[in-house]
Protein backbone atom coordinates (compact mmCIF):
# COMPACT_ATOMS: atom_id res chain seq x y z
CA UNK A 1 0.00 0.00 0.00
CA UNK A 2 2.82 2.39 0.90
CA UNK A 3 4.63 1.57 -2.35
CA UNK A 4 1.44 2.26 -4.30
CA UNK A 5 0.96 5.61 -2.54
CA UNK A 6 4.56 6.53 -3.31
CA UNK A 7 4.09 5.63 -6.99
CA UNK A 8 0.88 7.65 -7.25
CA UNK A 9 2.50 10.62 -5.49
CA UNK A 10 5.44 10.51 -7.89
CA UNK A 11 3.09 10.35 -10.88
CA UNK A 12 1.09 13.33 -9.58
CA UNK A 13 4.26 15.36 -8.99
CA UNK A 14 5.55 14.39 -12.44
CA UNK A 15 2.24 15.40 -14.03
CA UNK A 16 2.26 18.74 -12.21
CA UNK A 17 5.82 19.33 -13.43
CA UNK A 18 4.85 18.46 -17.00
CA UNK A 19 1.83 20.78 -16.90
CA UNK A 20 3.95 23.56 -15.39
CA UNK A 21 6.53 23.16 -18.14
CA UNK A 22 3.82 23.25 -20.81
CA UNK A 23 2.34 26.41 -19.31
CA UNK A 24 5.78 28.01 -19.15
CA UNK A 25 6.36 27.20 -22.82
CA UNK A 26 2.94 28.61 -23.75
CA UNK A 27 3.66 31.77 -21.76
CA UNK A 28 7.05 32.11 -23.45
CA UNK A 29 5.42 31.71 -26.85
CA UNK A 30 2.84 34.39 -26.03
CA UNK A 31 5.57 36.70 -24.76
CA UNK A 32 7.54 36.18 -27.98
CA UNK A 33 4.43 36.90 -30.05
CA UNK A 34 3.80 40.08 -28.07
CA UNK A 35 7.44 41.08 -28.56
CA UNK A 36 7.13 40.50 -32.31
CA UNK A 37 3.99 42.63 -32.47
CA UNK A 38 5.76 45.35 -30.50
CA UNK A 39 8.64 45.25 -32.99
CA UNK A 40 6.17 45.53 -35.87
CA UNK A 41 4.47 48.46 -34.13
CA UNK A 42 7.79 50.22 -33.64
CA UNK A 43 8.71 49.70 -37.30
CA UNK A 44 5.34 51.06 -38.42
CA UNK A 45 5.77 54.09 -36.16
CA UNK A 46 9.23 54.71 -37.60
CA UNK A 47 7.86 54.33 -41.12
CA UNK A 48 5.04 56.75 -40.32
CA UNK A 49 7.51 59.23 -38.85
CA UNK A 50 9.68 58.95 -41.96
CA UNK A 51 6.66 59.42 -44.23
CA UNK A 52 5.53 62.42 -42.21
CA UNK A 53 9.04 63.88 -42.33
CA UNK A 54 9.16 63.35 -46.10
CA UNK A 55 5.78 65.06 -46.45
CA UNK A 56 6.96 67.97 -44.30
CA UNK A 57 10.10 68.31 -46.41
CA UNK A 58 8.02 68.30 -49.59
CA UNK A 59 5.75 71.03 -48.20
CA UNK A 60 8.76 73.12 -47.24
CA UNK A 61 10.15 72.74 -50.75
CA UNK A 62 6.82 73.82 -52.26
CA UNK A 63 6.67 76.83 -49.94
CA UNK A 64 10.21 77.83 -50.92
CA UNK A 65 9.33 77.59 -54.60
CA UNK A 66 6.18 79.67 -54.05
CA UNK A 67 8.16 82.32 -52.16
CA UNK A 68 10.72 82.49 -54.96
CA UNK A 69 7.96 82.93 -57.54
CA UNK A 70 6.55 85.93 -55.68
CA UNK A 71 9.95 87.66 -55.45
Amino acid sequence: MSESLHTVTCQVVNTIGTVSLSLARAYDSLAQTADNYADIGILKMLDLATSRNDADQALLSIEKIELQEFK
